[in-house]
């Protein structure tokens, strides 16, 4: 268990627990006027100097989560690259020719690596933290808190903080002139009437920031034609029964998690969830990585 869950409290008859509670009448206002966000696509022309100074700029108001390959030998900062994943999942060897639905895409940096491999992709994300799957808890008073900070700084902080989730892809795709479409929306709107189905679905690091992951895989299975390459956290060992932790505020130092599996729970979820076959390709003390067949 890590230091930062928050102790259970001993469950007994004549218990009583009071939670406060949050309501959101406090929604976000409609975007301050008197900013022009950048042209995205004018990237693709860039030059060094124009290329760096906007990873900078993106750097200093967002910072950056993957580490992406763009023209004239640059890449951007993030800490997360996609080799390794890459290489557990066979990504080159799986996904050329193939369409690909990229879950929680954040920059784009899954969605860029299986287009260069030769994949149709699409990528899904929400635009803005407000849009998390958050509880009437402490989790929305944090990411509102930091919309009210962003409101305080300026328009451009703001805008930032509205399209946090897009920025860093727009600039990605177009310095890379990549063809990789972008939806924004929620996980559990994918709808094949409406999003058409996959050959294959990435969901990487999202599971465990969602309060009902089993809806989001009926979601997910319903859109996959082939195969979903997912990975998710878990707690204690293959050794463990069956069980799913909940954390009402947050664990692991993050206020958007919530459950998390012990592995033999989270094969368990996947089989309920209409998935012939799942085959574990990485396994450690914290993670687990899947290949689930339809």
């Amino acid at each position: 268990m890590n230091d930062d869950a928050p102790a259970a409290p001993e469950v007994r008859v004549g218990l009583t627990r009071e939670f406060p509670v949050r309501y959101r009448e406090r929604m976000a206002e409609p975007l301050a006027p008197g900013y022009s966000p950048p042209d995205f696509g004018r990237f693709a022309y860039a030059s060094r100097e124009e290329l760096e100074r906007m990873i900078a700029w993106i750097q200093q108001g967002l910072g950056w989560y993957h580490s992406i390959d763009l023209p004239l030998g640059l890449a951007t900062p993030g800490a997360r690259g996609w080799d390794a994943r890459a290489k557990i999942f066979d990504v080159a060897g799986q996904v050329r020719g193939k369409t690909v639905l990229d879950l929680g895409a954040m920059e784009g940096g899954d969605s860029f690596f299986a287009e260069e491999m030769g994949a149709v992709v699409t990528a899904y994300d929400v635009d803005c933290p407000l849009e998390y799957d958050l509880g009437r808890n402490e989790a929305w008073d944090h990411f509102f808190g930091l919309y009210e900070e962003a409101r305080r700084a300026g328009p451009e902080a703001e805008w930032l903080f509205r399209n946090c989730k897009n920025v860093g892809f727009q600039f990605c795709k177009g310095a890379r002139r990549s063809k990789v479409h972008r939806i924004s929306g929620s996980i559990y709107d994918l709808d094949p009437t409406v999003h058409g189905t996959f050959d294959i679905v990435y969901c990487f690091g999202l599971l465990y920031h969602l309060r009902h992951p089993l809806l989001a895989l009926d979601r997910i299975a319903a859109v996959a034609r082939e195969k979903v390459f997912l990975n998710n956290q878990i707690i204690g060992t293959g050794r463990d029964p069956s069980g799913l932790h909940f954390f009402n505020e947050k664990w692991r130092g993050a206020y958007s998690n919530w459950f998390v599996p012990t592995p033999a729970a989270f094969l368990d979820m996947l089989g309920s969830s209409g998935f012939s076959k799942v085959e574990v390709v990485g396994l450690s003390d914290t993670a687990i990585s899947v290949i689930c067949y339809k």
